[in-house]
């Protein structure tokens, strides 16, 4: 996962070192590769100014949701191992403790957009798209627009609803995903089969 944006570096700086137009068209990859070519995201006036995730593209929307439940689950196994005796069941003041945590801007700093298969879908820890090549656009509004959706699933179903869902199965992410992504209400932002890579 790591290698892959120094390979992209090196690809740059030798396009750049040889005067090479790596977007040229008429580049011919030597024998036996194939040509790749990425591009940055072209966002729209929703995308670009908005505070909050944009209305039209749901598969943002669902890997949005997969990032919360991916960072509430690490939030949830780190504090549990601190608690071992209590087998899963943590005080309320350290579940509460989680939340304030995770649904903050600086939680989703690493987490961006890139352009995979002509769909724009987050990047980074946790996502679908992180291993896939492509450049990310990060940063911007994406973390604030994150937390914000964080906040929502907190205002709506409270954090001790959240925690009890977790806790039916606390090793299955896949578990936690499914129930807090693919409902209905503030639970349905992902349609089965329709937002996977």
């Amino acid at each position: 996962m790591e290698i892959l944006p120094r390979l992209l570096v090196a690809f740059f700086a030798f396009c750049f070192i040889y005067n090479i137009n790596c977007e040229d068209e008429k580049f011919e990859p030597p024998p036996g590769t194939t040509a790749m070519k990425f591009t940055v995201p072209q966002m729209d006036d929703e995308e670009s100014h908005s505070n909050f995730l944009p209305t039209k593209n749901v598969a943002i929307k669902c890997d949005a949701c997969k990032v919360i439940t991916f960072k509430l689950h690490e939030g949830f196994e780190k504090t549990n191992k601190k608690f071992t005796k209590l087998k899963y069941n943590i005080p309320e003041s350290e579940i509460l403790e989680i939340f304030e945590k995770v649904c903050v801007v600086d939680t989703f700093n690493n987490y961006g957009i890139k352009e995979i298969n002509k769909v724009k879908r987050l990047s980074g820890p946790g996502t679908d798209a992180a291993d896939s090549p492509g450049v990310m656009q990060g940063g911007g509004k994406w973390p604030g627009r994150i937390a914000e959706m964080c906040n929502r699933f907190v205002d709506e179903m409270g954090e001790v609803e959240i925690y009890k869902i977790w806790k039916k199965d606390p090793k299955s992410l896949k578990k936690l995903q499914k129930e807090m992504c693919y409902g209905s209400g503030i639970r349905g932002h992902c349609k089965q089969g329709k937002d996977e890579l």
